[in-house]
C-alpha cells in the first residue's frame, strides 16, 4: 500500500489476518472497529513513516498484530479503547516522530508495559483520562521529550517513576487532576523545559522537591489547587520565569521559601487564595 490503510466503522468485523502478507503502509487507522480484538494481520508491517491511530475498538483487548512495528514518524495514538489492557505487543518499538505519543481514555488499561524500548520521542507525550493505569515505569527509555508531557486525570496513578531519565521537555508541563499522585519524583532527572508549567488539581501531591533539578522554564509557571501541598521547596533551582508564576488556592501551603532564588518574573506575580499562608519569605 502506498498510501495509508484506514479501517474504520465495520461494526462486525473482527479480525484482520487477511492483511497478514501486508509489509509497507504509510499511515495506519484503525477505528470505531466494534467487534475487532486485536491488530493481528499487520505483522509485517515494522516502520509506519505517518501515523498510527488505534481508537474506539470497544473490545479490542491487545494490540497483537504490531508486534514488529519499530518505528512511527508522525503520531501514535491509543485512545478510547475500553478494553485495552496492555501494550506488549509494542516491545519492539524504539522511535516516535513529531506526531507524538497520546495514551487517552482507555478504560481498563493498567501498564504500560510494551514501551520499555521507547528511546526517543520527538513530539509530545500525553498520558490522560485511564482511570487504572498504575504506573508508567516502562517509559524509563525516554531521556527527553520533543514537545509537551502532559500527565492528567489518571484516578490511580500514585507517582511518576519512569520519567527518571528525562531531562529536557521540549514544551509544556502539565501535571494535573491525578487523585492519588502524591509527589514529583519521577521527575528529578529534568533541568529545562521549553513552555509553560502547570502543576494543578493533585489533591494528595505534597511536595514539588520532584523539580529540584529544574533550572530552566520557557514562559508561564503556575502551582494552583494542590489541597496537599505543604511548600514550593522544589522551585530552589529557578532565578526566572519568563512568563507569569501564579501560586494560588494551595490550602495548606504555609510559606514561600522555595521561589527564594527567583529574581526576575516576566509577566504577573500572583499570589492568591492560599489559606495557611502567612508570610512571603
Amino acid at each position: 500500500v502506498v498510501g495509508a490503510l484506514e479501517i474504520t466503522n465495520n461494526p462486525l468485523l473482527s479480525s484482520l489476518s487477511a492483511l497478514a502478507a501486508l509489509s509497507s503502509v504509510d499511515g495506519i487507522e484503525i477505528s470505531s472497529n466494534a467487534a475487532l480484538l486485536n491488530l493481528t494481520g499487520l505483522n509485517g508491517i515494522t516502520t509506519v513513516a505517518g501515523d498510527v491511530l488505534i481508537m474506539s475498538n470497544n473490545k479490542m483487548t491487545s494490540l497483537a498484530g504490531l508486534n514488529n512495528l519499530s518505528s512511527v514518524g508522525g503520531e501514535l495514538a491509543l485512545e478510547l479503547n475500553p478494553k485495552l489492557t496492555n501494550l506488549t505487543a509494542l516491545s519492539n518499538l524504539h522511535t516516535i516522530g513529531i506526531g507524538g505519543l497520546g495514551i487517552a481514555d482507555n478504560a481498563t488499561l493498567v501498564s504500560l508495559n510494551g514501551l520499555q524500548g521507547l528511546t526517543t520521542l520527538q513530539g509530545d507525550l500525553g498520558i490522560e483520562l485511564n482511570p487504572f493505569l498504575t504506573n508508567i515505569t516502562f517509559l524509563s527509555g525516554l531521556t527527553s521529550v520533543g514537545g509537551g508531557l502532559e500527565i492528567e486525570l489518571n484516578a490511580k496513578l500514585a507517582n511518576l517513576n519512569g520519567l527518571q531519565n528525562i531531562t529536557t521537555i521540549g514544551f509544556d508541563l502539565a501535571i494535573s487532576t491525578n487523585a492519588l499522585l502524591k509527589n514529583l519524583n519521577g521527575l528529578a532527572g529534568v533541568t529545562t523545559i521549553g513552555g509553560s508549567v502547570e502543576i494543578e488539581l493533585n489533591p494528595l501531591l505534597t511536595s514539588l522537591a520532584g523539580l529540584s533539578n529544574l533550572s530552566s522554564v520557557g514562559l508561564d509557571f503556575d502551582v494552583f489547587d494542590n489541597d496537599a501541598l505543604l511548600n514550593v521547596n522544589g522551585l530552589n533551582g529557578l532565578s526566572t520565569v519568563p512568563g507569569s508564576l501564579g501560586i494560588e488556592q494551595n490550602l495548606i501551603l504555609a510559606n514561600l521559601n522555595g521561589l527564594s532564588g527567583i529574581t526576575s518574573v516576566g509577566g504577573d506575580l500572583i499570589i492568591g487564595f492560599n489559606n495557611a499562608l502567612n508570610n512571603l519569605t
